[in-house]
């Protein structure tokens, strides 16, 4: 991967990362999210009907 990586927050302690030149959609559309472990966990539930990410949690 070249270029920078930012991030997009999507709920408290839930982000996606986002490269350069990305829009908010390509990062919705890469399925990663990181972030803490329980909040990951609890947007999954809510949001994604329970559906695993890939990413990073802590």
């Amino acid at each position: 991967m070249g270029g920078k990586t930012k991030a997009v927050q999507l709920a408290p302690g839930v982000w996606m990362p986002l490269q350069d030149g990305a829009e908010v959609q390509d990062a919705v559309s890469a399925e990663v999210l990181d972030g803490f472990c329980s909040s990951v966990k609890a947007f999954e539930r809510e949001y994604r009907e329970g559906r695993t990410y890939g990413g990073a949690c802590w």
